[in-house]
């Protein structure tokens, strides 16, 4: 039986705002964000377009979720690829 979540999980669209996925190689990768302030000039200069997460011990890459905390990356690619999570009923 699973265990019940600590924290909600994002919305499909929050996540499509963050990150890209290509399901040709796999890689998902941050989206560049909007702005002129200097703080998100510098982040699009250093982590835009970039792939992201590390791999735990265990195999499997864990990537940080602004807001939500560390999340598995297959979970991630699931619900931008589909737009629903895979828990949820179509």
């Amino acid at each position: 039986m699973a265990r019940p979540r600590k924290h909600p999980l994002p919305s499909i669209d929050f996540l499509r705002r963050c990150f890209n996925y290509d399901p040709a190689s796999g890689h998902i990768s941050t989206r560049a964000r909007d702005g002129d302030d200097p703080y998100i000039i510098a982040f699009n200069a250093r982590f835009a377009n970039r792939v992201v997460g590390t791999i735990h011990n265990s195999g499997y890459r864990w990537i940080k979720v602004p807001q939500f905390g560390m999340m598995l990356g297959h979970r991630i690619a699931w619900a931008v690829f589909h737009g629903r999570w895979p828990t949820d009923r179509p």
